[in-house]
C-alpha cells in the first residue's frame, strides 16, 4: 500500500522539482491502494506543488448543453473522475469559468492564471487555460491515462486552427457569475463527422512525441504514466498535422473499404504498384508477403527494408546519427536534421 510520501517519491524521481506548472490528468483505479485513497493522491500532489500551480481539469461537457444549460462553477460537479471532483472541494482550490472545459486550480497565481475562461467560445479557446501552458513552460502528467485523455492536443488542434474539429453551430450556455449574475454565452463542441471520440485518435501520435523527446513514459505508483512538455507537444503536434490535417483520424468509412486487417489493406495498397516498376517497402510485418507476391505478378523489382540494415548511432541536438548496411549501400556516418527516429526507415 502506497503512503503520500511514496507517491511524492515518484513524483522526484520523474525529474520534477515543484515549481512547475503542471495540468495533472487521472485514473483513480489505475494508481494501486494508497493508505487514505483519493484524499491522500491530492495531498501528496497539492504538497509537492506547492511552489508551483497544479492544475486539475474539471470538465462538465457531458452533463452542461442545449438541453441542461447552466453552468454554476460552485456546485456543477465534474465528469472527468473522482480526483477532480474532490479537488474542487479543497480550501484555495479556484476553479474557472469555462461553462464545458473548466480547469481548477491551487498555488502560485491561480487566479490569474484561470481568469477569463467565461469569454472563451470554444473548448479551448487559443489564448486561453489550455494554451497558455506552452507559453510557461508547462507540464502535463497524465497518470495511468493516455493521449486519448490529453485536452491539451485539442487545444494545439484549435490553435492551428485544424479543420473539422468543431461543430458549426454553437451551443447557447449560461454561467452562474462569481456575483450571482447570469452571463449567457455560445460556445462551439468538439466534433468530427467521421470520428466522433476524435480523442482517441490522439494515441497514434505516440511514438513521434517520444521519439522527439516531448514525451517520456514515467510510473506513479501501479500507474504506467506520460510527462509531457507542452510547448515541444505543440511544435511536434504542428508538425504533423498542419500539412495534413486528417492524417491521425480514423474513419470506419475506410475500413470498410480497405478492409480489416492488414493483410487485406496491405493488397489493397499494393493495387498502385505498376507494371515492371520498382518497389520500395519496409520489410517488417504480415504485409511484405502480400507486396511481395503482387509485385512479382507485375515483373517489379521488390527493395525491402528491414530494421537490421540500419543501427541508430547517436541521437543528439535534434539530430540522428545512423548507419546504413545494405546490398546496394554502405555508409557507416549519415545525419539526419531531426530527432524523429522513425525517419531513419523512410531514408532507407
Amino acid at each position: 500500500m502506497y503512503t503520500k510520501e511514496d507517491l511524492k517519491e515518484y513524483l522526484k524521481a520523474m525529474g520534477l522539482t515543484g515549481k512547475e506548472t503542471i495540468l495533472v490528468h487521472s485514473s483513480m483505479k489505475s494508481i494501486g491502494e494508497v493508505e487514505g485513497r483519493a484524499d491522500t493522491v491530492l495531498d501528496a500532489l497539492i504538497e509537492y506543488f506547492k511552489d508551483g500551480l497544479l492544475l486539475l481539469p474539471t470538465h462538465t461537457w457531458k452533463n452542461i448543453n442545449e438541453d441542461n444549460p447552466v453552468y454554476d462553477p460552485a456546485v456543477t460537479p465534474s465528469c472527468v473522475g473522482i480526483l477532480t471532483n474532490l479537488f474542487l472541494k479543497r480550501d484555495g482550490v479556484i476553479r474557472s469559468l469555462h461553462p464545458t472545459h473548466s480547469m481548477a486550480g491551487i498555488g502560485v497565481s491561480a487566479k490569474e492564471y484561470l481568469a477569463g475562461e467565461e469569454y472563451n467560445n470554444t473548448p479551448c479557446t487559443p489564448g486561453g487555460c489550455y494554451d497558455r501552458l506552452k507559453d510557461c513552460g508547462g507540464k502535463i502528467l497524465l497518470i495511468g491515462v493516455g493521449n486519448e485523455r490529453n485536452t491539451y492536443i485539442h487545444s494545439v488542434e484549435e490553435v492551428l486552427n485544424i479543420p473539422n474539429r468543431l461543430s458549426d453551430k454553437p451551443m447557447k450556455l449560461q454561467i452562474i457569475m462569481p456575483d450571482k449574475s447570469i452571463k449567457t454565452v455560445y460556445v462551439r463542441k468538439h466534433y468530427n463527422a467521421i470520428q466522433p471520440h476524435i480523442s482517441e485518435d490522439f494515441v497514434k501520435l505516440d511514438q513521434a512525441l517520444l521519439e522527439c523527446n516531448a514525451m517520456t513514459r514515467v510510473k506513479f505508483a501501479d500507474a504506467d504514466s506520460l510527462l509531457c512538455d507542452a510547448g515541444q507537444i505543440f511544435k511536434v503536434v504542428r508538425h504533423i498535422l498542419s500539412p495534413a490535417p486528417e492524417c491521425i483520424v480514423t474513419s470506419l468509412e475506410h475500413t470498410a473499404i480497405l478492409g480489416d486487417t492488414i493483410k487485406k489493406i496491405a493488397e489493397q495498397k499494393a493495387g498502385i504498384i505498376k507494371q515492371g516498376v520498382p518497389v520500395v517497402y519496409a520489410d517488417d510485418n504480415e504485409a511484405s508477403g502480400v507486396i511481395e507476391d503482387i509485385a512479382h505478378s507485375k515483373n517489379s523489382y521488390c527493395y525491402g527494408v528491414s530494421p537490421q540494415q540500419y543501427q541508430i548511432i547517436k541521437n543528439f541536438n535534434g539530430c540522428i546519427d545512423f548507419s546504413l548496411h545494405n546490398e546496394y549501400y554502405i555508409n557507416n556516418c549519415l545525419r539526419l536534421a531531426t530527432p524523429a527516429i522513425y525517419q531513419v526507415e523512410n531514408v532507407s
